[in-house]
């Protein structure tokens, strides 16, 4: 597949472009609410349901009316029974083959089978072979049942969650229209081409419905589903296991015993009612074209005398009752399993009870064959749909309870109760009375749960209950089950709430004077003046923001003066003006708020812009998307909440970067953002996977875990990202001429690093498609260096990735000539081989580079080249980028090509990035981090050079930096000036020192002196235990040195007890 096969193209970006129209995008934009890349797809896949139903209901029409007149109607129970065997195998057969092979491909083959299997038995009818005829009508069956599932799988693949809520509509739209357009064209087109060669046009729409499905890849631009793994097998005994299970399952929840019956009557009564329907039909019409006619008129319009319309609704009421009892089941009623339980409730209630039911009503049908009129059917199936109706009654009733105990024991969220009858809950009593008895349990969170659910309920007095319930409660628990209180329950429990007022606590009266300001901060007024100057300064604060909410003009009037007042005090009263118009909103007080929030102190611009951000003034936003990376957290943290509040303003691409950010309560705040935008997330996740920021590629890929991801867009962005590694590859053999210097050894080092980045998060982005927790056990294995896991993890994903991803990924992880991987990289994306002639070209290329970090890197290699005016017009481009490390790799650049050398290891000033490299990466503390973690810390240390005999680090002294050590030699000594010194190690270059102190929190154990003339690099605490929390092979590294040093200790003082052993 070609470069251009491989990538997604939007559409209509081109003037010849079918969907060019701009009226029509409009219409599908706002009306039907598909978004212009989404047009082709839909239409795509609608056209190939069309097809699929069309010739679906002509050989459903076509094969029952050849059985009912040529094989005849008394044959059906046995063919029932036949058919419900043959199913099950057929479906086990159909699984078997999607664990081998992709689904797509497994529904072309299925196409093909039912259309060539149509088109043999056209070719034997002449013979007339009575049995050729209950073959046909099980090949019907089984075509009608299986193929729509298939496809639904492949539409779940193709549409996130968010995309099939609008498409999926439209899609089955399509199915429908097919079915009435096969139903309308049954009769003419048997009339047309006779009803034999009904069965050559099944045939022929399997085939291009075939052709379609296999076109599909193409018509999205990447590859859809990767291939299933061939190896593997079927765990046979595990059935027995599950069954095990389940059966012990259904002793101990009456909702599953309800769930059994209710799934199974309407498939037993099936196989009953379509018999009967069968019969009435061959009885009333002679003919064949008769019956065809019936049955297209039948599945589009059905209006026939009441004979037919009794024996049809028999029919359309069995199939009501198996489709409308399948939605609520899959929507609600599993979810009210435990989450290890529901895939297994699953699997038995659609599959096992499904089939056991049809069987059984087939066996019935078979027994009473002869027995009765056919005619009389439904009044034997009147019973079951009696015990049908009570085991619904029976369930409702006790749906509620069976709810609520769910939400109570956690085994589900609020997030999956959307279906659910709030209102059958209100209607029952004793749901409510164990309501508000688990108000008062003395485990906090069933508390809470209990009063979410009775703010939903709202049933007469919960807001009392509530505030009866608090008594006892952690005061942060009171704060919860205050915030469920409404401000249309006042009237009925603000005398309850101000009652409390007076025997309240200090952290109680701190949740309770913010609940009455919301509820009614007017009628709550009187008992808010006094607490105006209450000593506690968190109820003062709330107490004077209820002067302002009240609208009451003389407690306005207070609330103004106290606030100017407080404005023109000192920084304590400042501070709690700025709390206050925090919590009003007042916008009279803007232009203070705004003049704090541009000062710096963190604490007054912190409250200042909370109060800007309540204001909602205009200014708020801008101010936090800027100082949302400050090195305060309280500013942080304000100028976070001001993006919350103003949540659907905020630029995606700024919460998708706050996804790495080191506070985790910032990242999960971004991280529910980004959840709740919907449309649009998943190419903003998908562009931000490359990011250096290991904790905004977790982040990112966890989201798109979790709200999924269109397989077209996610083999898109693999494949563009192999094209990335390809490139990087062909760099590298460009670069091997210059690895002996050490910025080209950086260089190739790095880029060697960033393939491995892109290889690991294409295998975390296939376990999202294919391997799921898999994946983590592959990554492993291939990141091991163990030669033999790494191969078993290649074969694994050999076997089992889509042909063109694997073509681009296993030599990619194989251990194969650099020439060998690039002609892949050629061969599919039309590489430039010539780029990697020279090292120049090369270097050149690559400050280019969206990365900052290898354009830093390019220009020092670009340094020991000879200079020339496009050389040294291309490096000036760079001396104002907006990057630091690139701007002095830039300017030094310039001045090593103007000089004609390099300069020397360690000049008089500052030495560079290469430099630092260089020597950090030697320290054991940091030598298995990759030149990108290096960087990071090197550009946040400070240099300092130290001159011969100079004290670096005093016993006793706070510990607040820890020491890396460039060049030069010192001694660790214990007791230094007391006359009895003890040198207990040596330093020398390479190493470090001063990082007991930071992670003991403790005063310095010795000091440190230099021996010699020393450069160290200085990381202070904050910064360096911050990146403890990013690279954690950093504390395991000092964990290593400090036990050697611990040895050499042990050894030091064996010597010094021998020698004086000796004296002795």
């Amino acid at each position: 597949m070609g470069k251009d096969m491989l990538r997604q193209r939007t559409l209509g970006t081109s003037p010849h472009g079918l969907f060019h129209w701009e009226q029509p995008i409009l219409f599908l934009q706002r009306v039907l609410k598909v978004y212009p890349n989404e047009v082709k797809l839909l239409l795509w896949v609608t056209l190939i349901q069309l097809v699929m139903r069309v010739s679906s209901v002509l050989i459903n029409n076509f094969a029952q009316t050849a059985f009912l007149k040529r094989f005849g109607v008394e044959h059906l129970p046995a063919i029932f029974l036949i058919e419900a065997v043959l199913t099950f195998f057929f479906a086990s057969f159909v699984g078997v083959l999607m664990e081998k092979y992709r689904t797509l491909r497994v529904f072309t083959g299925l196409l093909l089978f039912f259309s060539i299997s149509a088109f043999a038995i056209r070719l034997i009818l002449p013979l007339n072979i009575i049995l050729i005829y209950p073959i046909l009508y099980i090949l019907k069956s089984q075509a009608i049942e299986i193929l729509p599932i298939l496809y639904w799988d492949i539409l779940t693949d193709l549409f996130t969650t968010q995309q099939s809520k609008r498409l999926y509509t439209l899609v089955t739209a399509g199915g429908v229209l097919g079915t009435t357009l096969g139903s309308i064209l049954t009769g003419p087109v048997a009339r047309w081409v006779g009803i034999d060669n009904v069965l050559l046009i099944f045939f022929g729409g399997l085939i291009l419905a075939a052709f379609l499905n296999e076109l599909t890849e193409k018509v999205i631009g990447a590859p859809l589903q990767p291939r299933k793994d061939r190896r593997k097998t079927r765990d046979r005994g595990k059935f027995k296991e599950n069954l095990k299970t389940f059966m012990a399952l259904t002793k101990q929840s009456p909702l599953l015993k309800y769930m059994i019956l209710i799934i199974a009557i309407p498939n037993i009564l099936l196989p009953i009612m379509t018999y009967q329907f069968n019969v009435v039909v061959d009885n009333y019409f002679a003919t064949e074209q008769a019956v065809l006619n019936f049955f297209g008129i039948f599945r589009g319009v059905s209006n026939f005398r009441f004979d037919i319309v009794f024996a049809s609704y028999a029919r359309f009421s069995t199939e009501t009752f198996k489709t409308v009892l399948n939605n609520p089941a899959r929507a609600v009623l599993f979810n009210f399993f435990p989450a290890q339980m529901r895939g297994l409730v699953r699997v038995f209630l659609r599959g096992n009870v499904v089939r056991a039911a049809d069987f059984a009503g087939s066996g019935f049908l078979m027994l009473i064959r002869g027995l009765m009129d056919p005619r009389l059917l439904s009044l034997v199936a009147a019973p079951l749909a009696l015990v049908w109706i009570f085991t619904n009654v029976k369930l409702k009733k006790r749906y509620a309870s069976m709810v609520l105990q769910t939400l109570v024991e956690k085994q589900i969220d609020w997030e999956r109760l959307e279906d659910v009858d709030f209102q059958a809950w209100l209607n029952d009593k004793a749901v409510v009375e164990r309501l508000r008895q688990g108000l008062g349990d003395r485990n906090p969170n069933v508390a809470i749960t209990c009063g979410e659910i009775l703010a939903k309920l709202n049933p007469p007095g919960w807001s009392k209950w509530i505030a009866e319930a608090m008594s006892g409660k952690p005061p942060w628990c009171q704060k919860v089950l205050l915030d469920f209180l409404k401000p249309e329950d006042a009237k009925e429990i603000i005398g309850t709430l101000l009652g409390m007022v007076s025997e309240a606590s200090a952290d109680t009266l701190a949740h309770l004077l913010p609940t009455l300001n919301r509820l009614d901060a007017q009628a709550s007024l009187p008992t808010i003046r006094g607490l105006v100057n209450h000593p506690d300064p968190r109820i003062r604060v709330e107490a004077i923001a209820g002067l302002y909410l009240s609208h009451n003009p003389q407690a306005q009037s207070k609330y103004h003066a106290l606030i100017l007042e407080l404005l023109h005090g000192r920084e304590p009263d400042i501070r709690t003006a700025l709390q206050i118009l925090g919590k009003t909103g007042d916008p009279s007080f803007a232009e203070p708020v705004l003049r704090w929030a541009r000062e710096e102190d963190a604490d007054l611009k912190a409250l200042a812009l909370l109060g800007l951000g309540k204001m909602h003034h205009e200014k708020a936003l801008e101010m936090a998307l800027t100082l949302i990376g400050e090195p305060s957290p309280k500013i942080r943290k304000a100028a976070l909440q001001v993006m919350i509040d103003f949540a659907d303003q905020t630029p995606l691409d700024h919460w998708v970067q706050l996804l790495g950010d080191r506070d985790p309560t910032t990242r999960r705040a971004a991280s529910l953002a980004i959840r709740q935008r919907g449309e649009g997330i998943v190419q903003a996740l998908l562009k931000a996977l490359p990011s250096p920021t290991t904790p905004l590629r977790q982040e990112a890929l966890s989201i798109l875990e979790d709200v999924g991801a269109p397989r077209a867009s996610l083999s898109q962005f693999i494949v563009e990202e192999m094209e990335k590694a390809y490139r990087n590859l062909l760099y590298l053999q460009g670069l091997e001429a210059i690895t002996h210097e050490n910025a080209g050894s950086l260089l190739v080092t790095h880029l060697e690093e960033k393939n491995r980045e892109i290889l690991e998060i294409v295998l975390r982005v296939l376990g999202i498609l294919e391997f799921g927790d898999r994946i983590k056990i592959l990554l492993k294995a291939i990141q091991s260096g163990d030669r033999r896991d790494m191969d078993n993890a290649i074969e694994v994903l050999e076997v089992s990735l889509h042909s063109d991803i694997r073509r681009l990924l296993i030599p990619l992880l194989e251990e194969r000539p650099l020439k060998e991987k690039l002609l892949v990289g050629h061969k599919t994306f039309d590489f430039d081989l010539g780029l990697s002639e020279g090292s120049q070209s090369v270097l050149i290329k690559l400050t280019q580079d969206d990365d900052s970090l290898t354009q830093a890197l390019a220009l020092y290699a670009l340094g020991a080249f000879p200079l020339n005016a496009q050389l040294k017009d291309t490096i000036a481009k760079h001396i104002e980028a907006e990057t630091q490390i690139v701007r002095e790799a830039a300017l030094w650049a310039l001045g090593g090509i103007e000089k004609q050398t390099s300069p020397g290891p360690y000049p008089m000033g500052s030495p560079n990035l290469i430099e630092k490299l260089t020597s950090v990466r030697k320290i054991p503390l940091f030598s298995d981090l990759r030149i990108r973690e290096l960087a990071a810390i090197t550009t946040i240390t400070e240099t300092k050079r130290c001159q011969k005999n100079e004290v670096v680090v005093r016993e006793g002294d706070p510990g607040d930096a820890l020491y890396l050590v460039m060049d030069g030699q010192l001694s660790v000594i214990k007791g230094m000036g007391s006359g009895r010194e003890m040198i207990l190690d040596a330093i020398g270059k390479d190493s470090f020192f001063g990082e007991m102190a930071l992670i003991d929190g403790q005063n310095r154990s010795a000091s440190v002196r230099t021996d010699s003339e020393c450069l160290l690099l200085v990381l202070k605490t904050d910064d360096f235990l911050e990146r403890v929390k990013d690279y954690p092979l950093i504390p395991i590294n000092i964990c290593k040195t400090l036990c050697r040093r611990i040895r050499a200790l042990q050894s030091r003082l064996k010597g010094i007890s021998s020698n004086r052993a000796e004296l002795c």
